[in-house]
């Protein structure tokens, strides 16, 4: 049996800094404004506790990363080349 190897993607690497660093100026952001006591609007909001701001933001690195792959795979299948050779 063989095994095939996918061909690497060339952009692969750019969109995971762009997703990681969009995920980090996100969770840096939610970790400044929930230390602060603020809401999205201004406005005062309830403390959670350290735990759960650290996994929030975690999550929005995850999911910056997430997304930035499917922006990736959207642009490779828009630029991709319809020639069989």
């Amino acid at each position: 049996m063989k095994f095939y190897r996918k061909e690497e993607s060339r952009l692969k690497f750019p969109f995971l800094v762009a997703g990681a660093a969009i995920g980090a100026l996100a969770g840096v952001w939610y970790l400044v404004c929930s230390s602060r006591g603020l809401t999205l609007l201004g406005a005062a909001a309830i403390p959670e506790p350290l735990w759960r701001r650290l996994v929030n933001g975690a999550l929005m690195v995850f999911a910056a990363v997430y997304g930035a792959n499917i922006v990736r795979r959207l642009v490779e299948f828009a630029t991709h080349d319809t020639k069989d050779s």
